[in-house]
């Protein structure tokens, strides 16, 4: 019974650790790299697959659709810049429809919060996120969705999350 205990608690504390190790694994850039995590990110899928887009074909022929949503770990924080970081040549880059990271009155406006403020034990979703591009591709690509709020005393706080994108149609 005592070794049954020992490989059930070392079972968990190698899939807690070995999820934990995968975040921290991701080269990811400077700017959110070192900032506390404070912003639970979740996507309601963690792996994509194409369909056809029919609506912005502007922005690519392909479309791979998921919901995002993101919350406060512990306290109310204003959302001052989020964006999309796609893996190339196995480092970040930083690509959104703007060019640019995304700022405070987008993120009010598509995941419906407030000032673009996150309240303690609310969940603010975007429910039309997505990737596009032009052709399929022959891999998977791996995107990363970061967001970074302030609290009260303008301290920073990260939050991510990662969704692969199948080169496939559903």
């Amino acid at each position: 019974m005592q070794t049954m205990k020992y490989f059930l608690l070392l079972s968990l504390t190698l899939l807690i650790g070995c999820s934990d190790l995968d975040r921290k694994t991701i080269n990811l850039p400077e700017k959110i790299r070192n900032l506390p995590v404070g912003i639970e990110v979740k996507h309601s899928v963690d792996t994509a697959y194409a369909s056809l887009n029919d609506t912005l074909s502007r922005w690519g022929k392909y479309k791979w659709s998921y919901a995002t949503t993101v919350s406060t770990m512990d306290k109310e924080l204003r959302i001052i810049e989020f964006g999309g970081l796609i893996e190339e040549n196995n480092s970040w880059v930083e690509r959104t429809i703007r060019s640019r990271p995304f700022n405070n009155r987008e993120f009010e406006k598509w995941y419906g919060a407030p000032d673009g403020v996150l309240k303690t034990g609310k969940e603010y979703t975007d429910n039309n996120n997505w990737s596009m591009s032009n052709n399929l591709g022959n891999r998977e690509s791996k995107v990363v969705w970061y967001f970074i709020g302030v609290d009260k005393e303008g301290k920073k706080f990260v939050g991510y999350e990662l969704i692969t994108n199948k080169p496939e149609l559903k």
